[in-house]
């Protein structure tokens, strides 16, 4: 009898240290990936067709090449202080944004964006030029999106992540 209680104290033993080293590798392996990925939930119809609300997507928090046509995941600290907002890059630093009526232009040429809702309603007049270090962004559900047109530019030090599709 002895022997047996001697030999499920060391399974016990060995079933314990098992434990231990997977919960200390699954630690480490979620440590990793939270430094280079995320996981974001869409909230709201601003990025329809591309995004439905609800859905949930694995963003690269790798924000050194942020190009036009990027989905990026941004603090916005002059609408809310922990909200993150999803939008669409349409214009970069050193680029010329211009919207007149339901149409967009960018650097004086009509922007072809194939992922929109094609259904504009909003009526916007304005001609902006995009500063060093930010981008202009938009949702693709263009008359249900607070975005560039209302806020402004967006300083590329808060984007946080970048939507790989």
């Amino acid at each position: 009898m002895k022997k047996s209680i001697k030999k499920d104290i060391t399974k016990s033993y060995l079933n314990l240290k098992f434990l231990t080293l997977v919960l200390v590798i699954s630690f480490i392996l979620i440590q990793i990936f939270n430094h280079f990925f995320g996981i974001i939930r869409i909230v709201g119809p601003s990025m329809y067709p591309t995004y439905s609300n609800g859905e949930l997507h694995l963003y690269s928090t790798d924000t050194t090449k942020i190009e036009r046509r990027n989905v990026v995941i941004f603090k916005n600290k002059n609408q809310t202080e922990n909200q993150l907002y999803i939008k669409r890059v349409v214009a970069i630093s050193g680029d010329t944004f211009a919207c007149k009526g339901t149409t967009y232009y960018l650097n004086g040429n009509l922007l072809n964006e194939k992922y929109i809702n094609k259904k504009i309603s909003d009526v916007y007049n304005f001609t902006t030029y995009v500063p060093q270090g930010y981008v202009f962004v938009c949702g693709d559900n263009r008359d249900k999106s607070t975005d560039s047109r209302s806020f402004g530019v967006v300083n590329v030090k808060d984007i946080v992540g970048i939507i790989k599709r």
